[in-house]
């Protein structure tokens, strides 16, 4: 945890200025999606909520300029100044020692350098983006230059995913899936990103769930309750089958399938992580 890292709010102090209804809302108030589209929002403004509530600014009186946290299952709230900026911690199976975090794409609802900062306070080493590079220069073009000149805080593992699709090449996704599981099974923070951090999002991170075990349904219900999901019925049917194959391996290699879909093999190129 990094020095200027205040002591972590306390949850009355999160429910007293975070959870009001979006009805108590007011101008300068930041709004946080927890699920679906906002009633009369447009599509780009919902695609800014983090997390599904409205997240009030804090009163002065409490204004932390230092970094406060406070990890309340399934997510961490970061507060930086009198604004929220919200890191989704998707938890993982017990015995998996690294971190699952959900965002939408770094640098498009907040400052570039702002995101970096929380990224390493965040200890996330890896960065899974499920958009095209033409996609994130258009919503980020300071996370694009980043990507483009390797200069992100952490490695960029990409694997573009249309909005509202599934991955085209079963066999290269199914590696992409298997590089990010060899992250947290080594102890390390994976966010996982496309545009608003919802669809794609929690789409990959059902796949990761299953691949470590889970089952179909309890992943679903676990991706679900930190804000992010599969949006349509061909993501819905891709999950599964994902889930069917997943099975008839663990049925294939026995007990040890799920560790072993997380390794990469012998000829596997480790540096290789873009699809």
């Amino acid at each position: 945890m990094v020095p200027h890292i205040a002591a972590a709010m306390c949850s009355k102090h999160l429910e007293a200025h975070l959870l009001q209804p979006s009805w108590r809302a007011r101008p300068g108030d930041q709004k946080m999606r927890r699920t679906g589209f906002e009633a009369g929002g447009s599509e780009d403004e919902v695609a800014r909520l983090a997390h599904g509530v409205y997240a009030k600014r804090m009163p002065r009186s409490h204004d932390h300029s230092a970094l406060a946290r406070e990890t309340f299952s399934p997510t961490s709230v970061f507060c930086i100044g009198s604004a929220m900026v919200l890191f989704r911690q998707c938890p993982l199976p017990p015995d998996v020692p690294g971190k699952l975090w959900l965002h939408s794409m770094p640098g498009k609802n907040e400052d570039w350098n702002v995101f970096v900062e929380n990224a390493k306070s965040a200890d996330v080493k890896g960065i899974a983006c499920m958009t095209s590079r033409a996609e994130v220069q258009e919503k980020s073009p300071s996370y694009a230059e980043a990507i483009s000149k390797d200069s992100a805080p952490c490695k960029v593992l990409e694997f573009a995913i249309p909005p509202g699709g599934v991955p085209e090449d079963a066999a290269a996704f199914n590696s992409f899936i298997a590089s990010l599981i060899t992250l947290v099974r080594e102890g390390q923070g994976v966010l996982v990103h496309c545009t608003g951090g919802v669809g794609r999002t929690g789409f990959v991170a059902i796949c990761m769930l299953q691949r470590l075990g889970m089952d179909l349904e309890d992943a679903k219900a676990r991706v679900r309750e930190a804000g992010s999901g599969p949006e349509t019925d061909e993501q819905h049917a891709y999950l599964k089958s994902f889930a069917e194959r997943g099975h008839e391996l663990a049925l294939a290699l026995g007990p040890w399938a799920c560790k072993e879909q997380g390794r990469f093999s012998e000829d596997n190129d480790n540096d290789k992580l873009s699809f």
